[in-house]
């Protein structure tokens, strides 16, 4: 019997202010940046949405989402603030995904292009009609859902993902 899917929740953090005085990596988001990450944590829940663990980039906006959006759930997954994210490419991406342990579901906030460049490229294999909804990349607070056919996240591969839900800001 094959093992039940994993879920992976690609995520673009939440709508960010301009350049802060300490650079990039300190911009924080806006007030309705950090709203709609609450709005998506509430969405996630009350869909079933259910995380296991968490990838963030170091960047505040990516922290802050990851916070505003467990804030709604009852119980925050393990988490990680990786380093590595915040200048990854979808190979960078890919091979942090592949070094996650036994999680069932793991979501990664992340930035675009190569948060959006991933998530395009694993719904080649998709349903047109989602895939399609990815096209213009991923905007602030977008969510590319895939079921992930592995029994371990480091046999993860683009062949077996399959785009299972995008969710949009204005969806939630």
């Amino acid at each position: 019997m094959a093992p039940a899917p994993k879920t992976l929740y690609l995520l673009r953090h939440g709508e960010a202010e301009p350049a802060a005085a300490g650079g990039d990596r300190a911009r924080r988001l806006t007030l309705a940046g950090e709203a709609a990450a609450h709005r998506l944590g509430r969405f996630m829940m009350a869909e079933a949405m259910r995380v296991d663990y968490g990838l963030a980039s170091e960047a505040l906006r990516a922290r802050a989402t990851l916070h505003a959006v467990m804030a709604e759930w009852p119980a925050a997954p393990m988490t990680v603030i990786d380093p590595a994210l915040y200048n990854a490419d979808p190979a960078g991406l890919m091979a942090r995904i592949q070094g996650v342990g036994a999680a069932r579901s793991l979501l990664v906030i992340g930035h675009n292009p190569a948060i959006g460049e991933l998530a395009r490229s694993l719904a080649a294999t998709g349903e047109p009609s989602l895939a399609q909804r990815l096209d213009a990349g991923l905007p602030p607070l977008g969510l590319a859902v895939f079921d992930v056919h592995v029994p371990a996240w480091h046999e993860f591969s683009p062949a077996r993902a399959r785009l299972s839900r995008v969710v949009m800001p204005d969806d939630c």
